[in-house]
């Protein structure tokens, strides 16, 4: 019934936004129980399915602060799984949920990384680099989106470093710093992106 399908994604939204903006964890679990329940009953709609999975993407984030990695990365798989049918290979799927996704597989990476799976993080974040590359580039994308590719391409740059891979490396890190100055350009009180790229800059200082 759409009438409850559209109660329990207003009832799922909220207990999202509090959630999200509270860091708690009860509030979040019991978002994605109610819109588990709405995504089974609409498995083709994007909006409960990035919803869903920006949940589990958070509970992620709360459980490797937490130290557990396992779980995190566990969580992460699933908000991803919930995304890929959606997003692969369909380029009408709107911005902000292919931001997400983008975000999900960064974030499995560092995980991966965390977990000294180097080279395995490099995949996760090819595909978020391509799928940032389709939604930043262009004068009227979001500088969130222009951020964020930036930091990805530092991160797997420096996976490419750790995995041995000094070639791959350096084009990603070159690129990378290159998006930290245009991006600095346009936000210059963003402290943390001048950081970004002094670090950019020290990588590429290591490779020969």
């Amino acid at each position: 019934d759409a009438a409850v399908d559209e109660y329990q994604l207003g009832l799922g939204n909220s207990l999202a936004r509090v959630g999200l903006l509270s860091n708690d964890t009860a509030k979040l679990e019991g978002a994605a129980e109610v819109l588990g329940r709405v995504v089974a009953a609409n498995p083709y709609e994007s909006a409960y399915l990035k919803t869903l999975a920006d949940i589990y993407g958070a509970l992620s984030v709360g459980q490797r602060d937490g130290g557990r990695l396992k779980n995190a990365v566990a969580l992460e798989e699933k908000a991803i799984s919930i995304l890929r049918p959606i997003v692969e290979g369909n380029r009408s799927v709107a911005p902000d949920v292919r931001y997400s996704y983008s975000q999900r597989l960064a974030h499995l990476a560092d995980l991966l990384g965390d977990s000294g799976k180097f080279d395995a993080s490099r995949a996760p974040l090819k595909e978020a680099i391509a799928l940032l590359e389709g939604i930043a580039i262009g004068q009227n994308s979001a500088s969130e989106y222009r951020r964020t590719l930036a930091r990805t391409r530092g991160m797997a740059g420096f996976a490419c470093m750790k995995s041995g891979d000094p070639g791959e490396a350096k084009e990603h890190l070159r690129l990378a710093k290159t998006e930290w100055q245009s991006y600095m350009a346009a936000n210059p009180d963003d402290t943390a992106a001048a950081q970004a790229v002094k670090w950019t800059a020290e990588q590429l200082g290591k490779l020969p």
